[in-house]
């Protein structure tokens, strides 16, 4: 994860846009706040132009991991942090809303607990 603006070409005092691959376009945009610490990172994963993984973060750590799996614009998968380590993954249907799939971790981030709900 990139926690500082080395490298970043600034679009606005509080965002700056990276371009990882160099290929001309955005790939990543970070968002800080007024005490310059990384508070959103926006990422384009597969290269489309469509940025399509969102990471949060609360005082530097990483909270939540948002992923939008079949490019509507829409998360449809989160994974939530505490202490930076995994703790609970969810998963819903793109059609339907409805959640589709929980897993618990433990302090390892191994899966201690898998819910699949079938539509």
């Amino acid at each position: 994860f990139i926690l500082c603006c080395e490298g970043f070409a600034f679009a606005t005092p509080q965002t700056v846009t990276h371009d990882t691959d160099n290929d001309g376009k955005t790939d990543q945009i970070a968002h800080f706040n007024k005490r310059k610490e990384l508070i959103k990172l926006e990422v384009d994963s597969d290269g489309d132009g469509v940025m399509d993984r969102f990471q949060i973060y609360e005082n530097a750590k990483l909270v939540r991991l948002e992923r939008d799996s079949n490019q509507d614009g829409t998360p449809d998968a989160w994974d939530y942090f505490e202490e930076e380590k995994r703790v609970r993954h969810v998963r819903i249907s793109p059609e339907t809303g409805a959640r589709t799939m929980l897993v618990l971790f433990d302090e390892e981030e191994r899966p201690l607990k898998m819910e699949r709900i079938m539509p």
